[in-house]
């Protein structure tokens, strides 16, 4: 009894930690509570005199012999064990759930209620490559850039195998998104190669999700060649990105789930990025015509809320000034 207790009281608290690691948590609250009630009734009654006296008149009121009584005081103790370590074991499970509460809380803008629940989620379930990139979205967002880095390239460690494709290829185009606005080329440009090999043809032309992150990371690896002044592979890249854009984007089924989904990235949008680097690539050939048409389709669809775009336009002012 004693060695079912020691154990069923270390499982108890340690559940408690890793349910409490981001916060109260209601939902964990209550197993918690009725762990440790059973736990403690089953330890009196097995290890204290008045604990031992309760438990006989109980188990004589039942009719059981007293030949039986300590075997059933073991019996009670190994019952609470089980049923401890049953919840124990079912954390990876419930973790889930809490990665579930955390992208509703995200999708209405509550980061602060997103954040806890993701550190709950990795508490329960450390290996759990969803829910760290899910983290890394929320510390994007609240501009907690190293944070972000880090859950990035957690994710970006871990076996593709073990979660969704969109989340494995979103992953490595986000940290190199991150290394790109920190003008690290040299690291971004891999990331972004990696991942445009393990897109799926197929499930991009058919699945949003995928669609999307394609796209960027196409859009992304331009970027990079844009910054490197490799212009023929940026010009290829870019190009690709904008046909990609045109042919799937804009005109398949998954058009209007594209346009939800890229409000919740960092990216925010999936229209005129692609434009405004081929524009800067066209001027940096002195193709003066092409980048005027070029810009003109950036503008139109540039949206001003976009870091990455109202950039983009401040660019497009300085060379109209410059040619003025």
């Amino acid at each position: 009894s004693l060695v079912f207790l020691s154990v069923s009281a270390s499982l108890v608290l340690n559940t408690a930690a890793r349910f409490w690691s981001g916060g109260i948590a209601s939902a964990g609250t209550l197993p918690i509570v009725a762990q440790s009630i059973f736990t403690l009734v089953a330890g009196k009654g097995a290890l204290t005199d008045s604990g031992r006296d309760a438990w006989q008149r109980f188990l004589k009121k039942r009719g059981i012999a007293a030949d039986y009584w300590h075997e059933c005081s073991f019996g009670a103790s190994a019952a609470v064990f089980i049923g401890v370590a049953a919840v124990h074991s079912s954390l990876p499970w419930v973790a889930t759930w809490y990665n579930g509460w955390g992208w509703q809380h995200y999708q209405n803008n509550q980061l602060d209620s997103a954040l806890g629940h993701y550190q709950t989620t990795l508490s329960l379930r450390p290996d759990y490559p969803e829910a760290e990139f899910h983290a890394g979205l929320v510390y994007e967002d609240l501009q907690q850039h190293q944070l972000a880095k880090d859950s990035y390239q957690t994710v970006v460690a871990s076996d593709a195998s073990d979660m969704p494709l969109d989340v494995w290829l979103s992953a490595h185009n986000n940290l190199a998104r991150m290394y790109l606005l920190d003008g690290n080329n040299r690291d971004a440009a891999p990331l972004l190669t990696r991942a445009i090999n393990d897109v799926d043809a197929d499930r991009a032309d058919t699945e949003a999700k995928i669609a999307l992150v394609n796209y960027n990371l196409l859009k992304n690896l331009g970027w990079v060649r844009l910054n490197q002044g490799r212009y023929r592979e940026a010009r290829t890249e870019l190009n690709a990105a904008i046909a990609f854009d045109q042919d799937i984007l804009q005109t398949s089924p998954i058009q209007d789930e594209v346009i939800q989904l890229a409000a919740q990235t960092p990216e925010k949008t999936a229209r005129a990025a692609a434009y405004c680097l081929l524009a800067q690539v066209e001027d940096a050939q002195q193709q003066t015509a092409q980048a005027d048409e070029l810009w003109q389709q950036c503008l139109d669809n540039a949206d001003g809320g976009n870091v990455d775009e109202d950039e983009w336009q401040g660019v497009y002012e300085r060379r109209e000034l410059e040619a003025a």
